[in-house]
């Protein structure tokens, strides 16, 4: 009876589909046209399948005989139906037939909820349970085809609203209990890929905040699939990012524009790349691994997934200001609001969430090489530091001023363990030295925070990166601070750095070493307090104080780098009496020197002293090549000597 009525139904709807293209037009009058007709034809196509759904879907999960054949092959008849229908819509669309196109896309939504009902019931039956959200997924793609084809908004949200809750819910239960077996791995990665479809497929309609909302709902469901394990978090890193990398490429400057369609669907495919590379560098932090070469290779694959994400960013449109006009042309009958919904709201926000994961990454690759923790950290952040001005990012000068900052107390903190708990157990002989292997990269890094401070910050590294960034249309600089604030950083960056390479030599070797790394450090520092203080008189100053501010830096400089020789230094010779002696000597000598060449500045000595900075050529050029308006060359501080 169910066959020959399925039979008999499916029947009437073809038959249905096959006059369609000979209907007459009709004006409805404000209600669709053949609306009674229609609501047949798409019971005809939906009623068996959904019977069939209840009755043979359990059998397929029981395993009874013949039930998933019967399941298919019925799906497969409906299928085509649906095709058929899809087919016959869009040629009554193009042969400007709204009725029959109307009639023929109702069918072939009923046809196509119906075999997605089928496949899901096969899917469930066959794979278990775990399954089921999967077939929701596919039933809530359908209801939003069925909407599309309708230009309906209403069925448009709830498809795809179900869609991205049963996403949602098709991870949390491939990822919970049990590792998930690879057709379920499988499905559910290919359902995922089918909710980015459908978030195009919305958005290429024209309905960008739907296709916002389901694309930030579906990377969601990537980042909880990312955590899943190292295969997913790389597979979650790379793909999106070399998606947004591509978008970003194609910029669209109109709303028919290419690459347009793709802005709704950038924040969920941030989302997912900034989770990935996150459960990647936790897996590798928490794994503790450093010879595994899959797990490596899967670290870089992730890595270069964001990076790729971090500079696609740089594309992300900024939200459009209250009141004025959205980026997008608003469709006939609607408002700004949801294209401008549709937006990523606070666009630096994503780049700085996509920073900060990539120098995660950076960190947990350091860790997989053998350095410490605070090298490790402190060597990526220098990395990221000169990373941020030579790709343009947002905030530059913020993000690298920190940085280099927490750079800098990392290396410190470095150091300080290395002094208390290796250098000087080694110099006093005790038995119980621990191995300096963790400290090894502790000088790479103190000397990569100081270049990178250098290059950033000085006159000299400034102009080296204007060299070297000439091509490099994005490439920034942060205002170069006044020379007294960056005597007393070179000076103790010389005397930390110069310690540090003592994690080098082998502990033998190291034990007669300790003195002469850190008097070679000291002399450094005393050698850059000479030479700021000698400068007073040539350089001078800007605005109050003049030169005399810069000529007191730099004798307290050389002070501090002759007491910290007299005391700390001359402890770790043999004979700590004569090193005193001689460092307090040499002290004396230079600071002669600066009182005989460069006596202290008068008051109003050097107040029109000016220092050019090279950099400001390229911040000029990069302002001119983003539309800005040329700044003036930027001068040294008032309140500081140049």
């Amino acid at each position: 009876m169910w066959a020959a009525g399925s039979v008999l139904a499916l029947a009437t709807a073809a038959n249905l589909l096959r006059r369609a293209p000979r209907l007459p037009q009709r004006e409805g009058g404000g209600r669709p046209p053949y609306l009674e007709l229609g609501t047949a034809a798409a019971l005809c196509a939906a009623a068996p399948a959904v019977s069939a759904t209840a009755a043979l879907g359990p059998g397929v999960y029981e395993r009874l005989p013949q039930a998933l054949a019967a399941t298919l092959s019925l799906a497969g008849v409906t299928a085509l139906l649906a095709a058929l229908a899809w087919r016959t819509q869009r040629q009554a669309t193009r042969a400007g037939r709204p009725a029959s196109a109307a009639l023929a896309g109702t069918l072939a939504g009923a046809a196509t909820a119906g075999t997605t009902a089928l496949v899901g019931a096969a899917l469930t039956g066959v794979l278990g349970a775990r399954t089921r959200p999967l077939a929701y997924a596919g039933l809530g793609a359908a209801l939003a085809s069925v909407g599309l084809a309708a230009h309906s908004r209403t069925w448009v949200r709830l498809g795809a609203g179900l869609t991205g809750l049963s996403l949602l819910a098709a991870v949390g239960v491939a990822v919970a209990g049990e590792a998930p077996t690879r057709p379920v791995a499988w499905l559910t990665a290919a359902a995922l890929t089918g909710g980015w479809l459908l978030a195009l497929r919305v958005s290429l309609a024209g309905w960008r905040a739907e296709a916002a909302l389901l694309s930030l709902v579906t990377g969601a469901a990537a980042a909880l699939m990312s955590v899943a394990g190292p295969l997913e978090a790389a597979a979650a890193t790379l793909l999106p990012g070399a998606l947004l990398w591509v978008m970003s490429r194609r910029p669209g400057p109109a709303a028919s524009g290419p690459g347009t369609a793709f802005t709704p669907l950038r924040a969920g495919l941030q989302v997912t790349a900034t989770a990935g590379a996150v459960a990647s560098a936790v897996t590798s932090l928490t794994d503790g691994r450093t010879g595994d070469p899959a797990g490596a290779g899967l670290l870089v694959a992730a890595l270069l997934g964001s990076v790729l994400a971090l500079l696609a960013s740089r594309a992300d449109p900024s939200p459009a200001p209250v009141g004025g006009p959205g980026p997008q042309s608003p469709t006939p009958g609607e408002t700004d609001a949801p294209l401008r919904a549709a937006l990523p709201p606070l666009a630096p926000l994503a780049q700085h969430a996509a920073w900060a994961a990539t120098t995660l990454l950076l960190i947990s690759m350091t860790d997989v090489a053998g350095a410490s923790a605070g090298s490790g950290a402190a060597l990526a952040l220098a990395v990221m530091a000169a990373g941020t001005h030579l790709s343009g990012l947002r905030r530059g000068p913020l993000l690298s001023s920190l940085a280099l900052a927490t750079a800098a107390l990392l290396v410190s903190a470095d150091s300080t363990d290395l002094v208390v708990n290796h250098l000087w157990p080694a110099h006093a002989g005790r038995p119980e030295v621990r191995s300096t292997r963790p400290l090894t990269w502790l000088p790479v890094a103190a000397w990569s925070v100081l270049g990178v401070w250098g290059l950033l910050h000085t006159p000299t590294g400034r102009s080296l990166w204007v060299r070297w960034t000439q091509r490099a249309a994005l490439a920034t600089l942060p205002v170069m601070p006044a020379r007294i604030l960056r005597a007393p950083v070179i000076a103790a960056g010389l005397a930390l750095a110069s310690l540090t390479v003592w994690a080098w030599f082998p502990l033998a070797l190291a034990a007669r070493l300790d003195g002469p790394l850190a008097t070679l450090g000291s002399l450094g520092a005393l050698g850059t307090g000479v030479l700021v203080a000698l400068g007073a008189w040539r350089w001078g100053g800007v605005g109050r104080g003049g030169a005399r501010p810069l000529w007191d830096m730099g004798v307290g400089i050389g002070a501090a780098a002759g007491a910290k020789a007299a005391v700390l230094d001359a402890a770790l010779y043999g004979n700590a009496r004569a090193a005193s002696g001689l460092a307090v000597l040499v002290t004396g000598l230079a600071l002669l020197l600066l009182a005989v060449r460069a006596p202290r500045p008068g008051p109003v000595e050097g107040e029109d002293g000016t220092e050019p900075d090279p950099g400001a050529a390229l911040t000029a050029r990069v302002q001119s090549s983003r539309g800005d308006r040329p700044a003036e060359p930027p001068a040294a501080p008032p309140h500081a000597s140049g």
